[in-house]
């Protein structure tokens, strides 16, 4: 459900013109990291957190 809702976010995001999108979440997040990670997220460790970055530029990974 966490992938599918994602990229449905992520479509919307497109529709209105957005080139990225942004996420923070805890590293002890690991289902979010893992949703995150599966939809082409970068991911960046910054100790505690986790920031994620989709370019909606590029086509997404198949799943």
């Amino acid at each position: 459900i966490g992938v599918a809702a994602l990229r449905e976010l992520l479509d919307a995001a497109a529709a209105a013109g957005m080139h990225a999108v942004v996420a923070d979440t805890t590293r002890d997040n690991a289902g979010a990291v893992k949703v995150l990670r599966r939809c082409g997220a970068k991911l960046f460790d910054n100790g505690d957190a986790v920031r994620a970055e989709i370019s909606l530029d590029a086509t997404p990974p198949a799943l």
